[in-house]
């Protein structure tokens, strides 16, 4: 995939870069989502894994730009709801995330005179999504393909499994010392899509749907005719959101020359003064 080769594009980028305006940062945390299967703006309910990598440049002592690559996994189910129609809906969902993205980020106090800051930023994104459930055996059924709601029928196309996001958050750093900085940040998404969770409009009419698409609409009593066709399925009213909760490790990227032991190794071997040489 793409987002596979910019990866490798910015390793080899932090393996041949040698300057101290860069620095490199891991971060690892909590993923969640809100959507038609979990409503909450934010919670740590059903949340799972994130981590990655990212580059950051200096611009100066309040502005950074930034490269994160992110990999991620969301998820939810109904049964965990506490709303009546959507336990009975009984759907679940369960999705990677591979993320690359850039971002500003604006630092309000410098961390050349401070020793710790808040801190803002927004960019834009690409990420991958592929949402799948579980059948009765426990395999993976992926729902893109099937199209729940009539996707792919009557000139209904069905959605895009990479799409663009807009990143945007913030957090909190501490110097740990020159070139180490630890953090805590939490980033939303701006998605463009209501299909992350496969959840967002209307139940299709049956002539739309294949007997496998029928199956995974509606998991409730009395499978799919329990609903007709037109119901609400979702709140399409609404894109779905993502976001992470993370702790951040960075390590500015010091050249040789301007080392801390490289000048220390020049002042050892350093002649002094009153020697001549011949």
């Amino acid at each position: 995939m793409r987002i596979i080769t910019v990866a490798f594009l910015l390793c080899i980028s932090v393996t041949t870069l040698n300057a101290q305006k860069f620095s490199i940062k891991y971060f690892a945390g909590a993923a969640n989502y809100a959507g038609d299967l979990q409503p909450k703006a934010y919670t740590f309910s059903q949340a799972q894994l994130v981590g990655g990598i990212g580059l950051e440049y200096e611009i100066s002592e309040h502005f950074l730009a930034r490269a994160d690559l992110s990999v991620a996994r969301v998820g939810a189910a109904d049964r965990h709801s506490g709303i009546p129609a959507d336990v009975a809906r009984n759907l679940e969902f369960n999705s990677g995330i591979e993320e690359f993205s850039l971002n500003a980020e604006y630092d309000f106090l410098s961390l050349k005179k401070w020793k710790a800051t808040p801190y803002i930023f927004v960019g834009f994104g690409v990420f991958h999504f592929n949402p799948y459930t579980s059948d009765q055996l426990g395999d993976k059924i992926y729902l893109q393909p099937l199209g729940t709601e009539g996707q792919g029928m009557n000139g209904f196309s069905k959605y895009n499994l990479t799409q663009l996001n807009i990143p945007y958050g913030g957090g909190v750093k501490v110097a740990i010392n020159e070139n180490i900085r630890l953090g805590f940040e939490v980033g939303f998404r701006k998605l463009f899509t209501d299909y992350l969770d496969d959840v967002s409009g209307y139940y299709a009419p049956v002539a739309d749907l294949s007997p496998g698409a029928k199956e995974y609409a509606y998991r409730g009593p009395g499978g799919f005719g329990a609903y007709p066709a037109g119901s609400r399925r979702g709140n399409s009213g609404k894109n779905d959101d993502y976001y992470f909760t993370e702790l951040t490790l960075s390590f500015r990227l010091v050249s040789n020359k301007e080392s801390d032991f490289t000048k220390m190794q020049l002042q050892m071997i350093q002649c002094p003064s009153n020697v001549i040489l011949y």
